[in-house]
């Protein structure tokens, strides 16, 4: 019997290490993006047919920078000079627009 204790106490420590671990780099992850710079979630999608995919961008002195939200990888897989953007008056989105998880999104 104590056979199957040390089994299940090795595979729960093995999972609670897991779980500090992905919490973890998750965390400075984030830090790292971030850079003391703003930094929150944002949706995006690049076609009207396309699914909306959640992620963070960082507002830069520049640049906007959009990071995927899961991952590990600290590059930005889309990136928009300030200068060359045309900012218009924020829309709700609502219907088959809206995003689940940002119930107070907007265009």
């Amino acid at each position: 019997m104590p056979s199957v204790l040390v089994s299940t106490e090795i595979v729960i420590g093995t999972l609670l290490v897991v779980a500090v671990v992905v919490l973890a780099t998750t965390y400075l992850r984030r830090r790292y993006i971030a850079k003391g710079l703003p930094l929150t979630l944002c949706g995006l999608r690049c076609t009207q047919t396309d699914r909306w995919r959640l992620g963070l961008i960082r507002f830069g002195d520049n640049a906007l920078e959009w990071h995927t939200l899961g991952g590990v990888s600290v590059r930005p897989k889309h990136r928009w000079l300030r200068q060359r953007l045309v900012l218009d008056a924020p829309e709700l989105l609502v219907g088959r627009d809206s995003i689940p998880l940002l119930p107070d999104a907007s265009r």
